[in-house]
C-alpha cells in the first residue's frame, strides 16, 4: 500500500456532502506548528494525538490522523472496498494558494 491517497480518486464535493464523509483527514499537530495560520487544532478519535485542520473543515464528522487514516485505508483495501478522498472547493482553493505562495518564495 502506498503512503498517499491516490489522488485520481479526489472528489471535489460541496460542504454538504462533505458532511456526510466517514472522517476529516487532519494533518499532524506539534503543539508549534500550524500548516497554515489560521488551521484550527484537535484531536484524531482513533489515537488522541494532536492534529489540526482548515477551519472550513465538515464539522459532524470524526477527526483522523494521517497514520489511523492509513490503517483504515489498509483495512478497506483488505475488504476489496473501493475508497475515494473529498475535498471542498474552499480548502482546495486555500490549500492551492498556499503551495502557489509557497513556490513563489523557493524561487526566488
Amino acid at each position: 500500500m502506498s503512503d498517499r491517497p491516490n489522488l485520481d480518486k479526489l472528489i471535489i464535493g460541496t460542504r454538504e456532502q462533505s458532511e456526510d464523509c466517514d472522517c476529516v483527514v487532519c494533518a499532524p499537530y506539534d503543539g508549534i506548528n500550524l500548516g497554515l495560520p489560521d488551521n484550527l487544532t484537535g484531536t484524531c478519535h482513533k489515537c488522541g494525538c494532536a492534529v489540526q485542520f482548515r477551519p472550513s473543515s465538515p464539522k459532524k464528522p470524526p477527526r483522523m490522523c494521517w497514520d489511523c487514516m492509513l490503517i483504515e485505508l489498509a483495512k478497506h483495501e483488505d475488504d476489496g472496498d473501493e475508497d475515494a478522498f473529498m475535498i471542498t472547493p474552499k480548502t482546495l482553493e486555500e490549500i492551492s494558494e498556499y503551495l502557489n505562495n509557497l513556490n513563489k518564495k523557493k524561487s526566488h
